[in-house]
């Protein structure tokens, strides 16, 4: 889509109503390409980065392991 529309095959109002999404997102897909080409236009996560570490909790307070009953 983003192609189409630098290509002048698609204007950003047309790509919106035929994909269903806003043309201020397609706005923002088309600075992403600008700046980065098309891989910059992949979906990103929404996530904040912290939480892809490993070992991370997500903020809450993890009970201790409790012994073998001796």
């Amino acid at each position: 889509m983003v192609l189409k529309i630098v290509a002048g095959q698609l204007t950003v109002a047309d790509a919106a109503v035929e994909y269903g999404i806003s043309r201020r997102h397609l706005h923002r897909l088309l600075a992403r390409y600008r700046e980065g080409g098309l891989d910059a236009v992949e979906p990103r996560s929404l996530r904040p980065v912290s939480m892809n570490r490993p070992g991370f909790s997500g903020g809450r307070v993890l009970p201790e392991p409790t012994g073998s009953g001796s």
